[in-house]
C-alpha cells in the first residue's frame, strides 16, 4: 500500500538532499575516478531526482513518532491567518500559494525564453550550401548517419560565445563566430552527437522541470549543475578513450581556446547543451579526466551502498504525534498536581477520582500516570483534606 502524505513530502525533500550532497561528494572526489565510474553517478543523480518527486509511504515504511519538534512545526503551519469566504486560510495555505506562483512564474520565463530561443535559431541557421558543406564534409568524415546528415541544422552567430547542441528529434549545432581547425571542429562536432545521441537533451529538460516545481530548494540547484558536470565528464572520457596522447591535447587545448573566446559569458542554456564553460574548476577537472581517461572497473561497495541509501530513504518516516479527534473526545488529561484516587469495585475494576470528581471506570491502574494514586475499598475511606 502506498501513502502519500506531507511527512512523506518532508523526508523525500530530506533524503534527496543528503543523496544530493553524496552525489556532490563522488562526483569532486578522486574516488569517482578509481572505484566508482562515472556511469554510476549519473545513475545516482537520477535517483536523488526520483527520490525527491516520490513523497510516498510504502507498505514497509516504519513510522517514527515526534512528539515536540514537528508537532511545533505542524501547529505553526496550522495556525490560521484570516478567514476568507467562510474559510480559514492558515500558514500552509499561503506557503502553497507561494510555491504555485513561484512556479507558474519560472514557467512563463523558461516558455519566454525558450520562444525567443527559437526565434533565434530560425534567424541564425545557414541555409546556403556553401555555408554548411564544409561542417557536412566533417560529419561524412565522422561517419555519421544518413538521418543525422540530412536533419542536421548549422546556427552561426556572433552572440553564441560556445558550441553547443540542441534539439530532441533533430540536431541542431550552434556555433560562434571563431576560427577553428577542421580538426577542431571534428572534436566538437564529435562531442556534440554524442550528447545528442544519448538524449543528453531530454534529461537536461527533466532537470530544468525539476528546477521550475522546486523553485525554492537550492539543492535542486546543485544537482542541476553537478548533473551537468558528470555528463561533460563522461562525454569527455567516450571520446578520449581511442584517442592518442597528442590528440588528447589537441581537444583540450580546443576546450581551452573556445572558454577564452568566452570572455566571461557562460554561455549556457536550458536549451542547449554547451561544449565548454567560463568554470575553472570544471575545466580543471575536464584536464584531470582527459589526461587519465582509462576505463574504470566499478567497484561494487559503492554500488551496494549506493542503493542501499536509496533503500533505506523509503524504510523511515517521521510523523508528528497527535491524538485523533475520535480518541481525544474519549480520553481526558491527568495533571501532574492533581489530587486522584481509585475505589475499588472488584478485582479487575476501578472508579477513577480526580479531585473528587467521578471521571470514569478503568480495568487497570498499572499506568505510569496513576502511580502516586491510592486505592480505597470504598467512598468512606478516602481521607478528608
Amino acid at each position: 500500500m502506498i501513502n502519500v502524505s506531507v511527512s512523506a513530502f518532508i523526508m523525500a525533500l530530506f533524503w534527496s538532499s543528503i543523496m544530493i550532497l553524496f552525489f556532490s561528494f563522488l562526483l569532486k572526489s578522486e574516488l569517482m575516478k578509481q572505484n566508482i565510474g562515472l556511469p554510476f553517478v549519473l545513475f545516482f543523480s537520477l535517483a536523488a531526482a526520483l527520490r525527491l518527486i516520490t513523497p510516498f509511504e510504502f507498505g514497509y515504511t516504519i513510522t517514527i513518532l515526534s512528539k515536540k519538534v514537528l508537532p511545533f512545526i505542524q501547529n505553526i503551519l496550522l495556525f490560521p491567518v484570516i478567514s476568507l469566504f467562510h474559510r480559514t486560510v492558515c500558514i500552509y495555505h499561503l506557503i502553497f500559494l507561494i510555491w504555485i506562483a513561484g512556479s507558474l512564474w519560472k514557467a512563463c520565463l523558461i516558455s519566454t525564453r525558450y520562444y525567443h530561443f527559437q526565434k533565434f535559431i530560425r534567424a541564425a541557421r545557414l541555409s546556403l550550401p556553401e555555408e554548411t558543406q564544409p561542417y557536412v564534409h566533417i560529419l561524412k568524415k565522422l561517419h555519421c548517419s544518413d538521418r543525422i546528415l540530412s536533419s542536421c541544422i548549422f546556427v552561426r552567430s556572433r552572440f553564441i560565445t560556445t558550441p553547443a547542441v540542441s534539439g530532441w528529434i533533430r540536431p541542431v549545432i550552434l556555433l560562434p563566430e571563431l576560427e577553428f581547425t577542421n580538426q577542431e571542429l571534428e572534436y566538437i562536432f564529435m562531442h556534440e552527437l554524442i550528447h545528442f545521441k544519448r538524449h543528453d537533451i531530454l534529461w537536461q529538460s527533466m532537470f530544468g522541470i525539476l528546477n521550475i516545481i522546486f523553485w525554492w530548494n537550492p539543492f535542486v540547484k546543485i544537482l542541476k549543475k553537478r548533473a551537468g558536470e558528470a555528463v561533460e565528464l563522461e562525454i569527455d572520457r567516450r571520446i578520449a578513450l581511442p584517442l592518442s596522447s597528442y590528440q588528447k591535447l589537441e581537444y583540450l587545448e580546443c576546450i581551452i581556446k573556445v572558454q577564452k573566446h568566452q570572455m566571461g559569458f557562460d554561455g549556457s542554456s536550458d536549451f542547449s547543451i554547451a561544449f565548454s564553460s567560463r568554470n575553472n574548476s570544471a575545466l580543471l577537472a575536464r584536464s584531470r579526466y582527459l589526461i587519465d581517461s582509462s576505463q574504470v572497473k566499478i567497484s561494487r561497495f559503492f554500488v551496494v551502498f549506493g542503493l542501499l541509501l536509496i533503500i533505506f530513504s523509503t524504510i523511515f518516516i517521521v510523523e508528528p504525534h497527535s491524538i485523533s479527534p475520535e480518541a481525544e473526545s474519549e480520553s481526558f488529561t491527568i495533571d501532574e498536581s492533581a489530587n486522584g484516587y481509585f475505589i475499588e469495585q472488584d478485582k479487575s475494576s476501578y472508579d477513577l477520582y480526580i479531585d473528587d470528581i467521578f471521571i470514569g471506570n478503568v480495568t487497570s491502574i498499572e499506568d505510569e500516570a496513576f502511580k502516586d494514586f491510592p486505592v480505597y475499598q470504598n467512598k468512606e475511606d478516602v481521607p478528608n483534606d
